[in-house]
C-alpha cells in the first residue's frame, strides 16, 4: 500500500450470524489492523452483549443497535465511520491479506466510487450451506465468466464505498444501504464500479438462517415486491407469470456457478438443496408481484 495517499480505510463487520462467528471475524481484523493503517468497526443488531468488550478488542469500535436489517447495519456503518473509503463486509466472510491494497488500488481512480473483489465459496462447507452460498454469490466466483462484467453487480458480504459520494445518495433511499440501487445511483452520476482480484474473500461459515426454505421465499417475494412497485396490476400479473419460470432459471445457474466454484463437481445433496431454494424463492417471487413485498424485509436480517 502507497504510504503518502492521503485515503483512509475503514472496515466495518456487519453482523449476520454474530457469537463466535462475529468474534473470529473481529479477531481477524484486529490483526490486519495492526499491519496496515485502518479502522475497524463491528455493526450489531442489537447489544453485543459479553465477549466483545473493549479490553478484548481495543482496535475495534463496537457500534450496539445498528438497524434490524442488514441494509440499515450498513449505512450505520457509513453513518459512523471517520474514513474516505469504507468496507462493508459481512462475518460470513474471511478476507484475503491483500484486501486493503486492492480497496487502495481500486480506488486510485477517482472515477471509482464502488469496488468489489471474488468470492471463493469455500469446499468445506455442508451441502446445504454450500448450496446458499453458490446461489448468493456464486456468479462472484474467481472462474465465473459473469464476474468480470458489469452485469454481475456487487456482492453485498464485499464490498467498498468512497463515502461521501455514497452517504449523499443514501439521503434519498429509504430503508438503508441496498448495493444494486447504491450502484446503479452512483453510475447515473458519472462513477463507475470496479472487481479488483486483490479484494478477494472466502464464504466459509454456515449461515443457518439464511439457508431456510422459508427465509429463501421471503427473499423472493421480497424482490418480486421491490421489481413490481409502481407497475399496474397487469404488469404485476404479466411479471408474476413470467416468475414461475424462475426456479428452473435459478436452478441451472446455481448448477452452473457451483461446477464453476467446485472444479466440475457437484455432490446431489447439494444438488438437491439448489433445485429447493430455487422453487421456494421462486415461489415468494410470484407472491411479491402479487402481494408486495409486505414483511419481507424482516428476512434481511
Amino acid at each position: 500500500m502507497n504510504a503518502d495517499s492521503d485515503l483512509k480505510v475503514s472496515i466495518a463487520v456487519i453482523e449476520l450470524i454474530g457469537g463466535d462467528v462475529m468474534r473470529r471475524s473481529l479477531e481477524r481484523l484486529q490483526r490486519m489492523a495492526r499491519r496496515y493503517p485502518v479502522n475497524v468497526y463491528a455493526v450489531f443488531r442489537g447489544d453485543p452483549g459479553a465477549g466483545f468488550e473493549n479490553r478484548l478488542f481495543p482496535d475495534v469500535t463496537m457500534i450496539a443497535f445498528g438497524g434490524d436489517s442488514v441494509p440499515q447495519r450498513r449505512k450505520a456503518a457509513l453513518t459512523n465511520s471517520n474514513s474516505e473509503l469504507v468496507g462493508l463486509v459481512e462475518d460470513t466472510i474471511e478476507l484475503s491479506e491483500c484486501w486493503i491494497d486492492g480497496v487502495m488500488e481500486s480506488f486510485s481512480d477517482q472515477r471509482v466510487c464502488a469496488a468489489w473483489g471474488p468470492i471463493d465459496i469455500a469446499a468445506k462447507l455442508a451441502p446445504r450451506h454450500r448450496a446458499l452460498g453458490v446461489m448468493e454469490y456464486g456468479r462472484y466466483s474467481p472462474n465465473s465468466s459473469e464476474a468480470r462484467g458489469a452485469a454481475a453487480g456487487v456482492p453485498g458480504c464485499n464490498m467498498a464505498f468512497r463515502r461521501s459520494e455514497a452517504l449523499a445518495v443514501l439521503e434519498q433511499e429509504e430503508g438503508g444501504l441496498n448495493e444494486h440501487r447504491l450502484v446503479a445511483r452512483l453510475s447515473s452520476h458519472g462513477f463507475i464500479a470496479v472487481r479488483h482480484l486483490k479484494m478477494l474473500a472466502a464464504y466459509s461459515v454456515a449461515d443457518h438462517r439464511g439457508a431456510r426454505l422459508s427465509t429463501r421465499m421471503a427473499h423472493g417475494r421480497l424482490y418480486g415486491g421491490i421489481e413490481g412497485c409502481g407497475l399496474s396490476a397487469g404488469k404485476r400479473m404479466l411479471a408474476a407469470l413470467r416468475s414461475f419460470l424462475a426456479p428452473v432459471v435459478l436452478m441451472l445457474r446455481g448448477i452452473r456457478h457451483s461446477l464453476n466454484s467446485s472444479g466440475d463437481k457437484i455432490r446431489p445433496v447439494e444438488l438437491m438443496w439448489i433445485a429447493m431454494m430455487s422453487i421456494a424463492w421462486g415461489a415468494g417471487e410470484v407472491y411479491g408481484f402479487l402481494t408486495g413485498p409486505g414483511d419481507a424485509t424482516r428476512s434481511w436480517r
